[in-house]
């Protein structure tokens, strides 16, 4: 298992998921739940999860770089180069959501960033 050879991979997500557990509130109608199909052993399995709130600051610049860089031969090499990337992702966009939530300019920017251009 390749995964295996990350250290601490599962100790960090671990963080991660306590982190956002601790973050997000208790009203159950507020979650912005979203579900994906795994594959697991041959069975595949429908898994329901609440996407943070920073998750729509993705930059289109990240997701692509993670494409060219992503070894798609095996689900293992997949999920090593995913975990190896996520703290960048997770940073770039809780960055991007503390601007989005505190900054009125970069709100005004953003949104007209074409017109700006």
């Amino acid at each position: 298992d390749e995964l295996c050879v990350l250290p601490g991979y599962s100790f960090e997500l671990g963080n991660l998921t306590e982190s956002r557990l601790q973050k997000q509130g208790t009203d159950l109608m507020d979650l912005k739940v979203t579900h994906v199909e795994v594959c697991w052993n041959g069975i595949i399995d429908s898994v329901s999860f609440r996407l943070p709130d920073e998750a729509p600051y993705l930059s289109f610049r990240t997701k692509e770089a993670f494409m060219d860089k992503v070894n798609l031969s095996t689900a293992e090499k997949r999920m090593k180069t995913l975990f190896e990337t996520m703290p960048k992702f997770v940073a770039e966009m809780e960055r991007i959501h503390y601007l989005a939530s505190t900054s009125n300019i970069y709100n005004i920017i953003s949104h007209n960033i074409d017109s700006i251009k």
